[in-house]
Parts: C-alpha cells; sequence; structure tokens
C-alpha cells in the first residue's frame, strides 16, 4: 500500500509564484516530522521527502534546497536530523506530555 502525503502551495505552477515565506518552510518541515515519527509508530518503515530541488514551474514549494541561494530549507534540515538520529532497531518510549509534540527514542545509533 502506498500513500502519498505532503504540502504544496496552491500557485506553484504559477511562472513567478513570489518569495515563499519562511513560515511556510518551517510548517512543511514540521508536518513531515509529525508525519515520520507517527507513522512510524504504526510499524511503516519508508517514509519519502519530494523534491530536492524545485524552481518556478517545477513545483517550488516542494523543494528542500532555495533554487536561488543553493541553501537547504526547513524541510531539509529536518529530513537530515531524523537521518542521522535514528534508524532501523529503534525503540520508542512513551511521553506523558500532552501540550508538546514529542518523538522520544531509545536509538542504536552512536552520536
Amino acid at each position: 500500500m502506498l500513500f502519498v502525503v505532503g504540502v504544496i502551495l496552491p500557485n506553484d505552477n504559477d511562472p513567478n509564484p513570489g518569495r515563499i515565506r519562511p513560515i511556510y518552510w518551517n510548517a512543511a518541515g514540521a508536518m513531515y516530522a509529525y508525519l515520520y515519527s507517527n507513522l512510524a509508530k504504526l510499524g511503516i518503515e519508508v517514509v519519502g521527502e519530494s523534491q530536492l530541488v524545485g524552481y518556478p514551474t517545477q513545483f517550488p514549494s516542494v523543494t528542500m534546497i532555495d533554487w536561488t541561494t543553493g541553501a537547504p530549507n526547513s524541510r531539509y534540515w529536518i529530513l537530515k536530523m531524523m537521518l542521522e538520529n535514528s534508524g532501523a532497531g529503534d525503540k520508542f518510549v512513551t511521553t506523558f506530555s500532552t501540550s508538546r509534540f514529542a518523538f522520544p527514542f531509545l536509538s542504536k545509533k552512536k552520536n
């Protein structure tokens, strides 16, 4: 079974979409982290993220790299953080916070 989930701005195919505000990238990255953690708890083993570089007319609001500067955005940094700090065999632990989202786990990776 395959599920495709994500965010995309409504004017993404516009040849001149304008500057995408940083809050969008932060929200998109947070959504990905939230989905990844909850899908992992359900036993989903693979979650993808698209795309490395998008630019006007090629879905710029789903990019991980700014097409004008080459700088990574929040979507990139969150994916990098998850790849470097979690992996196969990690054990999830319970948290009791009701006012904050947390994804605690015990990792086999050595940092």
